[in-house]
């Protein structure tokens, strides 16, 4: 797989199966939980675009441009809903999303 954010992950000493075929080994010390065990909200971007914009605003599949508002301010999920739907992307700064797509809390 070429992605950058998934090959500049770091290894671990020690592995099991994860008893999920495609998952295949996971880091010993991990458990498996399903996906929608581990959000307690989703909801949909609604930050504009500004030109100049101080922070980044992030669409359905990267960077759309620029905003002002710092709507997020950690480390989130965001999945596109609209054009590029399924699309999941890990954000770590100050950002804004568009109603494009989905933030995971």
């Amino acid at each position: 797989m070429e992605n950058n954010n998934i090959k500049n992950l770091s290894t671990y000493d020690n592995y099991k199966p994860s008893g999920v075929e495609w998952i295949g080994d996971i880091p010993k010390k991990w458990k498996l939980k399903r996906f929608k065990d581990t959000i307690y909200n989703i909801s949909s971007g609604n930050d504009l675009h500004i030109d100049n914009g101080l922070h980044p605003l992030y669409g359905a599949n990267g960077e759309k441009g620029r905003t002002n508002n710092k709507t997020f301010c950690c480390s989130k999920i965001v999945i596109g809903r609209v054009g590029s739907a399924g699309a999941i992307n890990l954000y770590n700064d100050i950002f804004g999303v568009t109603d494009n797509a989905l933030i995971i809390n």
